[in-house]
């Protein structure tokens, strides 16, 4: 079953690419340029996030500028007038900049997986990350999509089942890396 996010937090991506049971494609910053950051709502976020996220931006900005002039003056005039050298440079520049990017900066991921894959997966962010905004607004949504046109697979009595085995494991798991 495929599934296409739009608009999140690279972070949030990074957390659901883990899963080797999905295969994904994720809009690459190293080939198109980024300039938007996940904005939740004001009473969520702490008063330096946007002035943060901002100057990030604009470093990467100037930074991407600076390598693709630094990139384009060792070439020849005439080399820069063709579309695929200026667009390789792109790339370069912003490969060697992405680096930069807040891990807030929006992203699109296309996300294919078979429907206990996805059930297992949500149910465990859930478990992972109960309180965060990535859950209220991301896998809580997505489970209840499922939960819509899917219910025998996604009944409320598995979603319960898995969350209670995946909280014991995931207790244990955080009991034993303490000691």
């Amino acid at each position: 079953f495929a599934v296409c996010l739009e608009n999140i937090p690279i972070l949030w991506s990074t957390y659901l690419l883990h899963y080797r049971t999905l295969s994904a494609i994720e809009k690459s910053t190293r080939y198109v340029k980024a300039f938007e950051y996940y904005q939740p709502e004001n009473t969520l976020r702490p008063k330096l996030y946007d002035t943060l996220c901002e100057k990030r931006i604009l470093d990467y900005t100037k930074a991407h500028a600076k390598v693709y002039n630094n990139l384009s003056s060792k070439l020849d005039p005439s080399e820069l007038e063709k579309p695929a050298v200026k667009s390789a440079l792109n790339a370069r520049a912003l490969d060697e900049t992405r680096d930069l990017l807040p891990l807030s900066t929006l992203t699109s991921l296309g996300i294919l997986a078979n429907l206990r894959s996805w059930l297992n997966i949500l149910t465990k962010e859930k478990v992972r990350n109960t309180t965060s905004i990535y859950t209220a607004e991301l896998i809580d949504p997505l489970t209840e999509l499922f939960k819509q046109y899917f219910p025998t697979i996604f009944s409320q009595d598995k979603l319960d089942y898995l969350t209670k085995a995946e909280d014991t494991i995931f207790k244990s798991k955080l009991k034993t890396e303490s000691r």
